[in-house]
């Protein structure tokens, strides 16, 4: 098996947040090359740059750093990636299965699946809060921002 480059280890990781499975190679390549040849933008400041390697720890970060990001970074680089990644999956037939398959057999399980993605997306922020906030908040005081950023 080969080695990833960093952009497909990248769309695997951020993948498997999103999808709960990795995605197929076809689309990690595409991601891969479509990153290469298209701009999904570059990062505003070494914020969006944290935020991103945060991600890419896990999937457990990579929630923290998606709901850190929603809530006070609505144009962060790496929501702008996770779009990204979530149309490619979409486009490339072999995964979207993946996004229009219900997850769950009835009522009581989709209330307990409901209950358990709201656990870990609690235990996600809790963990991912204190150190994204205290980095965002001492990056912008060095790059002259304000607290709290405007989205």
């Amino acid at each position: 098996m080969r080695e990833l480059d960093p952009a497909e280890r990248e769309a695997c990781i951020l993948g498997e947040y999103l999808l709960g499975v990795t995605p197929t190679p076809k689309v990690t390549a595409a991601y891969a090359d479509l990153q290469l040849r298209s701009r999904i933008g570059d990062p505003v400041d070494r914020f969006d740059l944290l935020l991103l390697r945060w991600a890419l720890l896990g999937s457990l970060p990579a929630r923290g750093a998606d709901l850190y990001a929603r809530i006070l970074r609505p144009n962060a680089w790496l929501r702008r990636k996770l779009i990204f990644l979530l149309a490619l999956v979409e486009v490339h037939g072999s995964d979207a299965h993946i996004l229009r398959t219900p997850g769950s057999s009835g009522p009581l399980v989709f209330f307990a699946e409901a209950v358990l993605r709201g656990i870990l997306s609690v235990m996600a922020l809790a963990l991912s809060l204190p150190i994204l906030g205290l980095s965002h908040l001492a990056l912008g005081r060095r790059q002259g921002a304000r607290w709290p950023p405007s989205p």
